[in-house]
């Protein structure tokens, strides 16, 4: 009986034993799986970290090469800087080479306005040859009489001169109001209230702060701002955004003025 009794308890600490390594195992691989998954996410954060500053460098290498074609440009006349594909399109950072991975860049603008492909080129955009807004204010205050702000910007498609005088309230620094216009006032009612700057427009962007500039009207038909035409930016009312179904892609107010006014000014000086 006594012998019986001892196989028993016996039995019972093996049984316990086995139990508890079963779940001193348990815990060991889910620390693991864990240490596992931490040290996954640190790879992939890292690898990504890399490839942003790879980005970055092929970026700032675009702006460097493009400053040298443009260098080059004023001995070689034969240089075409507004459409190479072999000149601005998957250029290696670094050399030449057909390596695998090897980090490239392209220099695109959108297609020329009225193209029925409308499809991005490789190439430069003269930015200095389109109207800086900020000039409008020294039209208004040029004695020249043949010449006034509307006059000057009476070319772009969709520009009112509600519009107009709108830019030059934004612009201006004082807070009176032009016809059709808007100073701190009118932005100030708004459910996300802001101000007026009333000092030089820093980027083009600014446009749509302004009154009168709806998103549609400053990026046209192309809404995702990918430079060529997609097919909801060419079937009507079907889907948005609204477009006139012409065959062509009308890129808004924004191709006809520089990304950045301030960046002009200094290009001219």
């Amino acid at each position: 009986m006594r012998r019986t009794s001892a196989i028993r308890v016996a039995g019972r600490r093996r049984g316990f034993v086995l139990l508890v390594v079963t779940v001193v195992v348990i815990l060991l691989s889910l620390a693991a799986y864990s240490y596992l998954g931490e040290m996954d996410t640190e790879n992939r954060a890292a690898s990504m970290f890399g490839r942003d500053v790879e980005a970055r460098m092929a970026a700032e290498s675009g702006v460097e090469y493009v400053a040298a074609q443009i260098a080059l440009r004023q001995t070689d006349a034969t240089l075409d800087l507004y459409d190479d594909s072999s000149m601005f399109s998957r250029q290696p950072m670094g050399g030449g080479g057909e390596a695998r991975g090897q980090v490239r860049f392209s220099v695109l603008s959108p297609g020329m306005v009225g193209s029925v492909d409308s499809l991005p080129r490789a190439g430069l955009t003269t930015e200095t040859a389109k109207f800086n807004v900020n000039r409008l204010l020294e039209l208004e205050n040029d004695t020249d009489e043949t010449t006034d702000p509307y006059t000057a910007v009476s070319f772009i498609p969709n520009m009112s001169e509600d519009i107009c005088n709108a830019i030059l309230d934004w612009i201006d620094s004082d807070e009176e109001a032009r016809a059709g216009g808007a100073e701190s006032s009118t932005y100030e009612a708004l459910a996300v209230p802001y101000s007026a700057r009333n000092a030089p427009m820093q980027s083009i962007d600014e446009l749509l702060q302004v009154q009168g500039v709806t998103p549609q009207l400053f990026y046209g038909e192309d809404a995702n701002r990918n430079g060529r035409m997609d097919s909801n930016e060419d079937d009507g009312a079907e889907s948005p955004p609204t477009d006139d179904q012409d065959g062509t892609l009308d890129f808004g107010l924004r191709d006809y003025l520089p990304w950045s006014p301030l960046c002009q000014n200094a290009l001219k000086t």
